[in-house]
């Protein structure tokens, strides 16, 4: 199947799916499908969705019979990647569609409808927000009708619904409510309560303002929990807040405030890979002299254990500090910031996943005794590439695939097209795998 009957019977699926659906309910399919690729391999076939098992990756290409005049073979693409792609199009669009009107108190007026939460909405609906001495009715509606004026008389105490499930976005009365936002300072406990009772904690992690246009708060790629304080000015108050079991990456301290954020991987050529975060610090004003030295003490889940030294100044600074992760898979990092007089504050940040590359098998031609394969490498941050990630099998034995233009150990960060080429004997007939990461093709050789 190629790319564009691929995408044509994707189409056809989303049509029958969303046909009659608000632009919540759309997101709640959407995001289910979502899940399910991820997690299953499910795609579209036939009208019915078939899993393919979490080991997609590891599915063959089949690369069409090679002509010994050299025509290329047909372009081949892998039809989960496809589904993959398009859904987070779609849901990107829907909710730029969901939120974009999240504005000040006269975005649609009391005109849009909302009702208190119920189990109809979902067994982990919110049904009430908790902070400090104040808790609140949530409220649903459909946000493809606007937003509820949330000073109008029925919403009032209440926080806004718009159904989503993934980073629970609820929007309330910054007016009314602005004390209570000012004491949501980072580690701050949050209780959402769910129609079927259990209490989820969330701890906030940030306070910041927004623009009317800006939706980035709302994004649902993450687990979390988002109150929107609405007014009547352009600005927004976004409280952002992660469920407990999360590490929450802020901690105030004496002398300052102590925020890691931003962790990357960096990767050189014949090195370790490293992980790089931002660190944050911020001092009182007024010239402070803050003594020294300060210590950050790096605890890691294998019990190892790492001291960086660190130079404070005066006033508020961003440094970044880059630490060499071990082979052992890391879920958090803990980070204690140690001052003279034994005066710590501790923070934990979540390690993203390591990189990785997928191939993507384009086309295949022979000439004589040789095969050479086009392909993508496709990876989701700098990834080191060694030669003996690349090779042929056949019955005639393993044979290195050799990639134009690149010289091992080669670290890629973006899509990159190469050409790889193995040698075989001129008479040799039959199959051929062609090896590259983790990823496979077969070359049938007439």
């Amino acid at each position: 199947m190629n790319q564009h009957a691929i995408h044509a019977e994707f189409e056809r699926h989303l049509d029958v799916v969303l046909n009659g659906l608000g632009v919540a309910d759309r997101l709640t399919k959407l995001r289910a499908m979502h899940v399910a690729w991820e997690r299953e391999g499910s795609v579209p076939v036939n009208g019915k969705i078939v899993s393919l098992g979490p080991q997609y990756r590891e599915v063959s290409y089949d690369l069409p019979m090679i002509e010994r005049n050299g025509t290329s073979a047909k372009t081949l693409s892998h039809g989960r990647k496809l589904l993959g792609a398009g859904l987070i199009v779609i849901m990107a669009l829907l909710l730029g569609l969901l939120f974009s009107g999240i504005g000040d108190a006269a975005i649609a007026g009391p005109r849009v409808p909302s009702q208190p939460v119920t189990a109809a909405d979902g067994a982990t609906a919110p049904v009430s927000l908790g902070f400090a001495n104040k808790t609140l009715v949530v409220r649903a509606f459909d946000p493809a009708a606007g937003w509820p004026d949330v000073t109008a008389a029925e919403v009032k105490g209440a926080a806004l619904w718009g159904k989503t499930t993934i980073n629970i976005t609820l929007g309330v009365d910054a007016s009314e409510l602005e004390a209570e936002l000012d004491a949501l300072t980072p580690g701050t406990e949050i209780r959402v309560q769910q129609a079927q009772g259990t209490i989820v904690r969330y701890q906030v992690v940030e306070q910041i303002e927004a623009s009317t246009t800006d939706i980035n708060y709302a994004a649902q790629n993450q687990v979390a929990l988002t109150i929107v304080g609405m007014s009547a000015n352009s600005k927004r108050r976004i409280i952002r807040a992660l469920p407990e079991t999360i590490p929450v990456p802020v901690t105030e301290m004496e002398h300052s405030r102590f925020e890691v954020h931003s962790p990357v991987w960096e990767q050189t050529p014949g090195k370790p890979l490293i992980l790089s975060f931002a660190l944050d610090i911020t001092v009182p004003s007024g010239g402070e002299t803050i003594p020294k030295p300060w210590n950050l003490d790096v605890q890691f889940p294998d019990g190892s254990h790492q001291t960086v030294p660190i130079a404070p100044t005066e006033e508020s600074s961003k440094q970044t500090v880059a630490l060499s992760i071990s082979d052992v898979q890391q879920d958090t990092v803990e980070l204690t910031l140690i001052l003279p007089g034994n005066v710590r504050g501790t923070v934990a940040f979540a390690v993203p996943p390591r990189p990785t590359a997928a191939v993507r098998f384009d086309s295949a031609q022979r000439t004589n005794d040789q095969i050479s394969v086009k392909l993508f490498i496709l990876p989701d941050g700098p990834v080191q590439l060694i030669d003996t990630a690349f090779a042929c099998r056949s019955s005639a034995g393993i044979i290195p695939l050799i990639l134009d233009n690149l010289v091992f150990p080669a670290v890629i960060t973006v899509q990159k097209e190469v050409i790889g080429r193995c040698s075989l004997p001129a008479t040799f007939h039959g199959q051929v795998e062609v090896i590259a990461l983790e990823d496979r093709a077969i070359v049938s050789l007439p």
